[in-house]
């Protein structure tokens, strides 16, 4: 039987992620300047009084969501996996798990992506914890190809690292918002890689690359966890 500490702790920790997700969920929903620390209590079910217990404003709530180092080691851990592959299934295989992460935090993700549109303070404080290591981890995946032989060594490795984040978030968030079919959604993720590839590949791996997967295949496990 667990220690009752252990139990209190672990019951702690999943109230402040519960709060952080609400916060979160209130921000994307209202924006940060017009969310109010009543909104998040009222998403939460909960007093303003257990609120302020764990975060005493509003902007300290955000730092602790966007500082959230397991989900930042998650997205790091994908982008190595995917370094492990070729260049065509690496492409493919980060896609694939960029998007099973965007759903596990979809009100991060959506916020992200409305709050880092504005020159405001909150929006420097998003890319300096949150969109710098997106593409930073991005570009260490297509420098790793550069040396490899697989993208030309004169690509610019961090304009194509910042434009896979910029296209992968795009599209989560369009889907989120208008819903998309999967086959659709199939097909534009295969006609991005396409034009990745026919852009940064050198003519080797160009030829190496297998044709594309049919956009009405069925739903594809991400290709370093089927060797596994």
């Amino acid at each position: 039987m667990a220690p009752a500490g252990d139990i209190r702790a672990r019951r702690a920790e999943r109230k402040r992620n519960e709060i952080l997700q609400a916060g979160l969920k209130v921000f994307a929903r209202k924006g940060f300047h017009a969310a109010t620390m009543d909104d998040i209590a009222l998403e939460l079910e909960a007093t303003k009084g257990f609120l302020y217990y764990h975060f005493r404003t509003k902007e300290e709530l955000l730092q602790a969501a966007l500082s959230d180092e397991a989900l930042l080691d998650r997205v790091d851990a994908a982008f190595q996996e995917a370094a492990r592959l070729s260049l065509p299934e690496g492409l493919r295989d980060i896609a694939l798990r960029l998007f099973q992460l965007f759903l596990q935090e979809r009100h991060l993700v959506r916020f992200l992506h409305v709050q880092a549109l504005l020159s405001t303070q909150e929006a420097q404080v998003i890319y300096r914890t949150v969109l710098k290591r997106l593409y930073a981890a991005a570009t260490r995946l297509v420098r790793r190809y550069q040396t490899t032989g697989e993208v030309r060594s004169e690509v610019d490795a961090e304009a194509v690292g910042r434009s896979m984040i910029d296209h992968a978030t795009v599209h989560f968030i369009e889907s989120e918002v208008f819903g998309a079919d999967a086959a659709e959604s199939a097909r534009y993720v295969e006609s991005l890689i396409d034009v990745l590839l026919r852009g940064i590949a050198a003519p080797a791996a160009r030829r190496r690359a297998p044709r594309s997967r049919h956009a009405n295949a069925p739903h594809v496990v991400p290709a370093s966890a089927r060797r596994r």
